[in-house]
């Protein structure tokens, strides 16, 4: 399990296992059925916050996708923080049952790093990766600057 999502886990579980506790002890039935609701936001948390070992490849010629989804969008833009010119932009939309942990999509060394403030629309809506609270990371690679950012979506508001 993602280490970030420990926290959400085991405080999903505690407040469970007290209505659940409780709902018994009590014999009330809608604290066992609040109980039960919590927990199963629990177990799904253990599953959105998982991640599975990943072996990347060797070869330095290849750019692997920085994250699990479905490629939204491909197009020309000017990348105007790090690259300072012309980039393509791959964009990459993560459902909930996606593996949400990112990775570095080529080897290199961190250059840049820079958060963005902004809004909260849902990841798959077009002003998401320009508008939604963001981070950009900027590699110098062998080959030259390589960016990408993670932004944030309506249920998915973190950046770790």
């Amino acid at each position: 399990m993602n280490k970030d999502g420990l926290s959400t886990v085991v405080g999903l579980t505690s407040v469970s296992i007290v209505l659940l506790g409780l709902g018994c002890f009590l014999d009330q039935t809608l604290l066992l059925a609040f109980g039960g609701l919590v927990l199963l936001f629990a177990v799904f948390s253990i599953y959105f916050f998982r991640d599975p070992m990943r072996t990347p490849p060797k070869d330095d010629n290849i750019v692997v996708s920085p994250c699990d989804g479905k490629v939204i969008e491909i197009d020309k833009e000017i990348e105007s923080e790090f690259i300072q010119g012309k980039a393509i932009k791959i964009a990459v939309f993560m459902s909930l049952f996606n593996v949400h942990v990112n990775y570095v999509p080529v080897a290199g060394a961190v250059d840049f790093m820079r958060y963005h403030r902004g809004k909260y629309f849902r990841a798959d809506d077009p002003r998401a990766s320009m508008h939604n609270v963001n981070i950009l990371t900027g590699l110098l690679t062998d080959r030259g600057k390589v960016a990408f950012k993670q932004a944030t979506g309506m249920v998915a508001r973190r950046l770790v």
